[in-house]
């Protein structure tokens, strides 16, 4: 069978329709990986300044505590028996009485901010104004098994 004329112009527009796509698969696949690129310098550039203001912060004591253990305790204010445990990385913070765990607090900003900085609000907000770090927080009872 002869491809008459109607048949070459689909095939040529469908060509070109391909091309386009993919040209422009292309560009989009270059500002992706610049944009993690620059995102990626960012954030570590991010990491680095909420380290130093870790080491500013923290006392001696509690910057051995987080690098030795991965967590800060804090003492409860308000109440003489809890403690509060600040994890180095994204998590909840873990609450314990008497030395038992009780639960789990988690509050989260509502944009990314480094590990540091995370480590910094919860020891900021707890030592500042406990009770509305609780009001704020959600709290998560401690699951049991059996």
């Amino acid at each position: 069978m002869i491809a008459g004329p109607g048949l070459a112009l689909a095939i040529a527009q469908v060509g070109i329709i391909t091309g386009v796509f993919l040209i422009l698969c292309g560009a989009l696949a270059w500002w992706l990986y610049h944009r993690e690129s620059t995102l990626s310098t960012a954030r570590t550039d991010a990491e680095r300044r909420a380290q130093q203001l870790i080491n500013q912060m923290l006392t001696r004591d509690q910057l051995a505590q987080l690098n030795g253990l991965g967590f800060i305790e804090l003492r409860s204010r308000l109440i003489p028996s809890r403690s509060y445990r600040v994890p180095r990385r994204r998590g909840q913070v873990q609450v314990y009485e008497e030395g038992r765990h009780a639960g789990s607090l988690c509050i989260q900003p509502t944009r990314w901010v480094p590990d540091g900085d995370l480590v910094l609000m919860h020891k900021l907000m707890i030592e500042g104004n406990e009770t509305e770090y609780l009001r704020t927080a959600n709290f998560f009872k401690p699951y049991r098994v059996g």
